[in-house]
């Protein structure tokens, strides 16, 4: 996606590798704190929902998944991370660095853009994963109906994740993984990334936009860059589900939602012409990304090259238990729904 070599006329630029960064046993340790206080947040989820039902009876199912929301995500995820960056004195090795607007509208549009392609690689996804008979659970959203139940979906589903995941893994984590390289660490944090969801029918679509997050916090050095990506991708998604949720469904559809999804998309025309819009969609994302590595190059942001650090024991048994412990949650749903049970 991009080269590490620096450009003469960028000899001035940042200094990306004399940065200050969180230790990598530091960056591992969010890691594995991320893991266990995710799945220790969806043990206790019923019990922490009937507590603020009996603390606010008058709130609605959205307001109480934003408040449950905020109750995760601010002191487990983003106090961890902040932390973290302060006590190594790195922020700047976090990237909070401002944006332009127009790089920020450049965000928008490339987050839309990856939404579509998202979707359509999710969809050859799956029709894969059907032919080969794995199954997969679909992570469904309860979705409102109302203005004010769809903002604080967006609230609670978007801006708070997109804040505060990508403070973590594009802020925290791929600063300090860049002690390795800073290619190393964009593919490091995407896979760790797309471990942490734990949706096997999301793999291809996590991984992905792992990758794309990783790429434009280092490009623009901004972690604003992947908060503003992540943001305007999780809005779009929830609001597009809302929309449809909304519109009255045919019989013509219904028997297509229970078809499987090679007959869904139309059979063989239906894959090739996904296949064509997917092929579309990766041009005109690689000719915004080459506009973006063309302003890197100029900005002078260099990568930091590999071979300055190694991954010691520790830091590496941590980021192996963090995922083991998400592998065998997919190898629990697997099992789950091999066995006819609820994944």
């Amino acid at each position: 996606m991009y080269s590490d070599m620096p450009r003469p006329e960028a000899a001035n630029g940042p200094d990306m590798g004399a940065r200050r960064r969180p230790p990598l046993a530091m960056g591992a340790a969010l890691y594995l704190w991320a893991v266990v206080s995710l799945i220790a947040f969806s043990l206790f989820s019923p019990a922490l929902g009937a507590f603020l039902q009996g603390l606010f009876p008058g709130m609605d199912a959205q307001a109480l998944s934003l408040a449950a929301a905020a109750i995760y995500y601010l002191p487990f995820v983003l106090l961890p991370a902040a932390l973290a960056v302060r006590r190594a004195g790195s922020a700047e090795a976090a990237r909070l660095n401002g944006m332009r607007p127009l790089a920020m509208l450049g965000m928008v549009g490339l987050a839309l853009c990856g939404l579509l392609l998202a979707q359509y690689v999710t969809v050859l996804w799956m029709m894969l994963l059907e032919a080969l008979h794995i199954p997969y659970a679909s992570t469904g959203l309860d979705l409102p109906t109302t203005t004010q139940g769809a903002t604080l979906m967006v609230l609670s589903v978007a801006v708070l994740p997109g804040v505060c995941e990508e403070f973590l893994f594009r802020g925290a984590m791929l600063g300090a993984f860049e002690r390795l390289g800073t290619k190393k660490a964009i593919w490091m944090t995407a896979i760790l990334f797309t471990l942490w969801h734990g949706s096997l029918a999301g793999v291809p679509a996590e991984l992905l936009t792992g990758l794309l997050l990783g790429y434009v916090a280092f490009a623009f050095d901004s972690v604003y860059a992947a908060i503003t990506y992540h943001t305007v991708y999780n809005t779009a998604l929830v609001l597009v589900n809302v929309y449809a949720a909304a519109a009255p469904v045919t019989a013509e559809e219904e028997a297509l939602l229970a078809a499987s999804t090679f007959e869904a998309v139309g059979g063989w025309p239906g894959v090739l012409a996904l296949a064509f819009y997917t092929a579309l969609l990766i041009w005109a994302m690689r000719g915004f990304l080459r506009v973006t590595e063309h302003s890197r190059r100029m900005h002078g942001i260099r990568a930091v090259p590999p071979g300055g650090e190694k991954l010691r024991a520790g830091a590496l048994c941590m980021l192996c238990v963090g995922a083991l412990i998400m592998a065998g949650i997919y190898a629990l749903d697997i099992v789950a729904l091999l066995s006819g049970g609820v994944a």
